[in-house]
């Protein structure tokens, strides 16, 4: 496969990675009168949860030989 490209994969965080709303809604509850709470404050992504089996897929898709995730 040495002369085979690989496919390229790119993995979305946001309600794909890690559960999103529970992070937003953790960090509307600290800074209840910020509108964007998410790009107005740092801290949210850092904190955000995997959603379930998202890790062991993206090691799964990572793993693949004909792809770059």
């Amino acid at each position: 496969m040495a002369d085979r490209k690989q496919t390229i994969i790119y993995v979305d965080m946001d309600h794909v990675l890690c559960d999103y709303a529970e992070g937003f809604s953790r960090q509307k509850d600290l800074f209840p009168d910020l509108q964007f709470p998410q790009s107005e404050e740092p801290g949210m992504y850092i904190g955000l949860n995997p959603l379930p089996g998202a890790i062991e897929s993206y090691h799964w898709l990572n793993d693949l030989p004909e792809t770059d995730v």
